[in-house]
């Protein structure tokens, strides 16, 4: 046993750690709890200079810094959570950007992973849309009821059904074939602030659902 120097209590030896400085038993003079709280306190005071400090260590040592936080989020799966919404919530616009950004950058890649994705989990997949069907039916029909209204309002005489239905053929193939969801999307927007564009088999294309969802209603001139 031993008294701690810092609250006077005897504690065990167990609850030392080790100080080669002091000679008569190689034990810190303050209990493990004091030692603590005296770093806490001291930080309290030099936030700054303590900020600074980690700053300088994670520059120079980023695979350290890259494995903590990965053992840490893998010991802490619901605080990582947390901690990730949080931030969301916070820089939701930068999120946002910097998603559309990578995809942008590694398209081939995001699509395999989400590809591989949905074939590991098909029978997960189908239930969640269901449910999601279900619990959101009117939202679906209301959304669906705008696009049939905005594809009827563009639709014009002289459109070829036959080749219209070719590119919804199209990307039910692609679909089944690749396992990679495509979709029919109109390379000018039916609904645009300053642009509306036909349903004509000339401003149709078949793209994945991950370009249309990327794509959504913006238009860029070629």
């Amino acid at each position: 046993m031993k008294v701690c120097s810092g609250c006077n209590i005897n504690k065990d030896l167990a609850q030392y750690n080790k100080n080669k400085s002091v000679k008569k038993d190689g034990l810190d003079r303050y209990c493990r709890d004091c030692t603590k709280q005296k770093f806490v306190d001291w930080r309290n005071k030099n936030v700054e200079q303590e900020n600074n400090r980690n700053r300088v260590w994670s520059n120079l040592n980023p695979d350290k810094v890259y494995d903590a936080n990965k053992k840490w989020a893998k010991n802490n799966p619901e605080k990582r959570k947390l901690q990730r919404k949080r931030y969301y919530l916070k820089n939701k616009e930068k999120v946002r950007m910097d998603c559309k950004k990578y995809i942008s950058d590694n398209f081939n890649k995001v699509a395999a992973r989400l590809s591989q994705y949905r074939l590991n989990h098909i029978d997960e997949l189908k239930t969640y849309y269901k449910q999601h069907l279900i619990e959101n039916r009117s939202k679906y029909n209301s959304r669906n009821a705008k696009r049939r209204a905005a594809q009827k309002s563009a639709s014009v005489s002289w459109a070829c059904p036959i080749k219209i239905q070719w590119f919804y053929d199209e990307a039910q193939r692609l679909t089944e074939e690749t396992g990679i969801s495509h979709d029919v999307d109109h390379k000018i927007p039916l609904t645009h602030p300053k642009i509306c564009g036909f349903h004509h088999e000339d401003n149709l294309q078949v793209i994945t659902s991950l370009e249309n969802g990327i794509k959504s209603n913006k238009f860029t001139p070629e």
